[in-house]
């Protein structure tokens, strides 16, 4: 029985928070995360490739799960970074990284692009 204990303390326990998937707009990104962590995950962001200071929208509306706009159901955790107005918007075709730290689990980051604006038309363009 002893044997047991020290087997099973000698197990180690980690958590498991991770990035599922970065659905970028022109304007907002929708970040997908899965954790194992009961708690809020908190949210950090800024253009370029490695972290400088937090965006706007983050500063201005809140970077946690509890803010409007954010989904938790059980392990799965949705947050749209960016809004639709003024300063808060994400910059079309820019890049940008984000991290995301989940109760007591290391943070975990990646760097996606917005969408570019399409400027020209489809439509065919008809002789007068």
């Amino acid at each position: 029985m002893r044997m047991l204990f020290w087997l099973l303390a000698a197990i180690p326990c980690f958590a498991n928070t991770s990035i599922v998937s970065i659905e970028p707009t022109q304007m907002q990104a929708k970040i997908s995360i899965i954790t194992d962590q009961p708690a809020f995950c908190t949210y950090r962001a800024s253009r370029g490739t490695a972290f400088s200071s937090n965006l706007a929208d983050l500063n201005d509306n809140g970077n946690t799960d509890t803010r409007a706009g954010a989904l938790v159901n059980a392990n799965v955790h949705l947050f749209v970074l960016g809004t639709r107005k003024g300063n808060d918007a994400l910059a079309a075709a820019s890049t940008y990284w984000v991290g995301v730290s989940c109760g007591s689990d290391t943070e975990v980051s990646a760097v996606f692009v917005t969408r570019s604006i399409e400027w020209a038309t489809r439509l065919p363009i008809r002789s007068i």
